[in-house]
This record gives C-alpha cells, structure tokens and sequence, in this order.
C-alpha cells in the first residue's frame, strides 16, 4: 500500500459520514438504511487488510449493529404507537 492510502480512505470516511449526518437531519430512513450495509461493507473491507485494520473493522461492524438495533425498535415503535390509535 502506498503511503497516501490512510490519508484517502480517511478523507473517504469524513465525507460519507458528512452523508450520513445531512441524512440524519433529513430524517432520512432510506438513508439510514443505506448506512448500515455500507458500514457492514467497511467492515469486511477493513478486516481483509489485516493487521491493525481489524480493530477498525470490528468498530465498523459494532455502529452497524448498533444502527441496525436503533432502525429495528424505531420502526417497531412506531407500528405499536399506531396500532394503540386505531384502538380508540
């Protein structure tokens, strides 16, 4: 690998993560979505490099899960809460 590769993949990183928060100001479920399986991507990505990569990769799958668990209540929620107003 080059010298430059740390400094592109972290510019990479910076702007989807801008993406991702112009998204969560949108309130943007597809784009939540989305973030999840790009996270799960960047962790296979990550743990194919090896080494000290696979502590990033193990970080990227952690927010993966996390979003993923975040997504899964928020929409279970929100069937819930209108399932309770077509009761009364």
């Amino acid at each position: 690998m080059s010298n430059a590769f740390p400094f592109i993949l972290a510019l990479y990183i910076i702007c989807i993560d801008t993406v991702w928060l112009v998204g969560a100001f949108q309130d943007n479920k597809a784009l939540f979505w989305l973030s999840i399986a790009v996270r799960g991507a960047n962790a296979v990505l990550f743990a194919s490099f090896g080494g000290k990569w696979t502590a990033l990769a193990g970080g990227a799958a952690v927010t993966a899960g996390i979003m993923f668990a975040t997504m899964f209540f928020d929409s279970r929620k929100g069937r819930r809460s209108r399932a309770r107003k077509g009761r009364r």
